[in-house]
């Protein structure tokens, strides 16, 4: 079985790292793996460090995962970053926090050595140097320089015309942008009616015939003295009659008011008798 641990350095972006992978990892396809081992995948263990960036992004992940997907090559990752193992998983690829615990599944064995970085670092290109004397002479032209005048000093009113439409342009933006944040800011009517609660007071007034107009401090409003003059009679049966000489009699008279108002009797009422030739006696008291 073919199998490759490989250590990266902390500050391998994607591009080195699938650099260096390219150069460790020998030209490995399903026709070389059977040849050797039958129908077993090579295996590649890539040890990243805590600190490199590079593959503690989803995106790096995903790229490096399937830059093998079609080779026949089995990746997994060793690291003790947590976010890193969390995207390698994401990736559909094999994590361990440690290589103790790779060896320990059986993913790779005890005989194979982990390659430090120095050891994957792809030689510069070289490009083949061309002889001197083949070199072809290039011919140098002079540069001409010359002084132009400037449309702005030949054409004043031209300046001008450029200058009016700028300003006109900048004031249409700043309409548009105007009447833009008017359209998107809410809008809305809110209709508030007002409950209605009777309240209750009391207020004692006073009729004062001697002011002339309405006082609210001290709830006082003209008034006008009115006399109104009252005449009333009433029949009431007599209790027993007598019978008296003819002249001046005398007696007592009770009324009785079985009426709900007041009564005031003067004096010099008069009262008659029911019965018989009426008799009027007159209330001395």
């Amino acid at each position: 079985m073919i199998e490759k641990v490989l250590a990266l350095d902390e500050s391998d972006d994607i591009t080195a790292i699938r650099s260096r992978i390219e150069f460790a990892l020998p030209k490995i396809t399903p026709q070389v793996v059977q040849g050797a081992n039958g129908a077993e995948r090579a295996k590649l263990l890539i040890v990243v460090p805590s600190q490199n960036k590079a593959l503690n992004s989803l995106v790096n992940m995903k790229l490096l995962a399937r830059q093998f997907s079609y080779r026949a090559v089995e990746l997994a990752i060793v690291t003790s970053h947590p976010t890193i193992r969390d995207y390698a998983k994401e990736a559909g690829l094999k994590t361990f926090s440690s290589l103790k615990n790779a060896k320990r599944a059986g993913w790779v064995t005890n005989e194979n050595a982990v390659t430090p970085p120095s050891e994957t670092m792809p030689p510069p290109l070289k490009t083949q140097a061309q002889p001197a004397g083949d070199l072809p002479r290039r011919r140098v032209k002079k540069k001409r320089f010359e002084v132009v005048e400037s449309d702005e000093k030949r054409h004043p009113s031209l300046w001008v015309a450029q200058w009016i439409g700028r300003v006109a342009l900048v004031l249409v933006l700043a309409v548009a942008l105007v009447m833009g944040a008017l359209l998107l800011f809410p809008q809305a009517t809110v209709t508030v009616t007002p409950i209605a609660q009777p309240v209750e007071t009391e207020l004692i007034v006073k009729a004062d015939p001697e002011v002339d107009g309405v006082n609210f401090q001290e709830l006082t409003f003209p008034a006008r003295i009115g006399q109104v003059e009252l005449a009333g009679s009433d029949e009431i049966e007599t209790v027993k009659t007598e019978l008296a000489p003819t002249g001046q009699a005398t007696g007592r008279v009770v009324f009785i008011n079985r009426t709900e108002d007041s009564f005031f009797l003067p004096y010099s009422t008069t009262v008659s008798t029911s019965a018989g030739e009426p008799v009027e006696f007159r209330t001395l008291q």
